[in-house]
């Protein structure tokens, strides 16, 4: 009985074209479903460092990311634009790669997005720059990422 239900529910949200997103804590009781989570519905595409979305940016998918709080799962317009930011702004924390190459946004609005690497091919001391360094990397502050001595 609990897969029949399942299936009509997720039916009738798919046939009304409403574009909902079931939470995935439903479960059987006495042959009906209970929903303890909340029907979200994707009725438009926030942006993704908007409405409390927490979006994950995805600048290799049509300009679409995914929501990780409000409207979880529902996809988000990217704020990644054409520019790529050093990896060390805007809240990024993007872990920078030594051969300058990009890297991604590991937080803050442009998460998921492509940063540029701070390590402009040199190596820093392991504890300046709020570099905390640990196994010759930094593992914060502008050279995360970064080789250290």
């Amino acid at each position: 009985m609990y897969s029949l239900n399942r299936t009509l529910v997720f039916a009738a949200v798919l046939v009304s074209g409403l574009g909902a997103i079931a939470s995935p804590d439903i479960k059987a009781s006495g042959g009906s479903l209970a929903a303890r989570g909340t029907l979200i519905f994707c009725d438009k595409v926030n942006p993704c460092n908007k409405n409390g979305c927490a979006g994950i940016n995805n600048p290799d998918n049509t300009g679409y990311g995914t929501c990780t709080a409000n409207y979880k799962g529902c996809d988000c317009s990217n704020v990644c634009g054409s520019a790529v930011n050093p990896c060390d702004d805007h809240g990024c924390s993007g872990s920078s790669k030594q051969d300058g190459s990009d890297s991604t946004c590991e937080a803050g609005d442009y998460r998921g997005c492509y940063c540029k690497s701070t390590c402009n091919d040199s190596i820093n001391s392991c504890s300046a720059n709020g570099c905390a360094g640990s196994n010759g990397h930094c593992t914060a502050g502008k050279y995360k990422g970064c080789e250290c001595n």
